[in-house]
């Protein structure tokens, strides 16, 4: 299975890819009153943040992340972490430095996550466990080792770092690092999907589709998917769309299909892309466009997709040359708009 993390730079990195005992915890700030806390989650989180709640404010980063509870707001993530780090947070330290590895509301740079990361890894924080890990596991701003990477990820995951649980399942999985072993990577999937990581929850979702070390449950991958999908995983948006088009696990539902196919495309996920392009041209659950069929496909084309540039051919034949200029510039501009 070819396994991705969510983001524009994963979908380059992680094409070939989104608990030890010493990994210590953050400090914790100011604590209120339950009375006074709201019901929903970020809301509670935005409270507690607010009275200078150091947990508080690293959960409402990730709800920022995320879009849990709220908008993905990037910008707001930083500077929450970055109140968090100032209170004395080396958890929340790491996961600033990890919004440079991502590119998420500030530019790469993996020479910034390598100087933060390496120390607060020596000291055993799972955060930093974690993201180390990536950079030898894809040798970015350093020479890839994956023994290196397993090792910190098994530090990462037995710290209870859930991505870092998650990405450990992925090199059992893949035999990277250390011996190939799928029952493995499915408990690192469960673990990690219980403590809500969009990682292990579309892995496992993964294993229940395809009845990797588990039965076919097209209704469980179906729940996992979705879960994971409302973190705005683009993987995971992408398979409830085939879900829902194939009328498994769920009852078949075209335009739902689409919707999830259009929220992945925003991530520029070229099967994403080329799903939409075919229900345009068959027209499954929307009207008929060959047009919009071609722009969407061009946009897989262009990216890369090899069954798309195929496709592209067949379909350039059904619209005149302008149509297609025009039909390539109105997808673009539709998802420039909603990125």
């Amino acid at each position: 299975m070819t396994l991705i993390i969510r983001s524009c730079i994963t979908v380059v990195i992680c094409t070939c890819l989104l608990f030890a005992n010493g990994c210590g915890s953050s400090k914790t700030g100011t604590a209120i009153r339950a009375s006074s806390i709201p019901v929903s989650g970020a809301d509670v989180d935005m409270t507690l943040a607010n009275a200078g709640d150091v947990a508080g404010q690293i959960r409402l980063a990730k709800d920022y992340i995320h879009g849990t509870g709220v908008s993905v707001n990037y910008a707001a993530a930083i500077q929450w972490l970055q109140r968090a780090s100032n209170s004395g947070s080396d958890e929340a330290t790491a996961l600033l430095a990890g919004m440079s590895f991502w590119g998420y509301g500030t530019p790469r740079n993996p020479e910034k996550v390598l100087s933060i990361e390496q120390p607060l890894a020596d000291k055993g924080v799972p955060t930093a466990c974690y993201y180390l890990g990536l950079l030898y596991e894809f040798g970015v701003g350093v020479n890839k080792d994956l023994r290196k990477a397993a090792t910190l990820m098994q530090r990462a995951a037995n710290g209870g770092e859930p991505d870092g649980t998650a990405q450990l399942g992925i090199l059992y999985m893949r035999g990277d690092g250390l011996e190939q072993d799928q029952d493995k990577a499915r408990l690192a999937f469960e673990a990690s999907a219980k403590a809500n990581s969009d990682r292990g929850q579309y892995n496992l979702g993964q294993m229940y589709e395809s009845g990797d070390t588990v039965a076919i449950n097209y209704a469980r991958a179906y729940q996992l998917y979705l879960a994971s999908a409302m973190q705005h995983n683009f993987l995971a948006e992408y398979a409830l769309g085939r879900l829902y088009q194939d009328g498994k696990g769920t009852a078949q539902d075209y335009q739902k299909a689409f919707n999830w196919y259009y929220e992945a495309a925003k991530y520029r996920y070229p099967p994403a892309e080329e799903a939409i392009a075919n229900l345009y041209n068959l027209g499954l659950g929307i009207p008929s466009d060959q047009s919009k069929a071609y722009g969407w496909m061009a946009l897989a084309a262009e990216r890369g997709s090899s069954s798309a540039i195929n496709k592209l051919t067949l379909l350039a034949k059904m619209v005149t040359p302008e149509q297609r200029l025009q039909a390539i510039e109105e997808v673009k501009r539709a998802l420039t708009s909603a990125y």
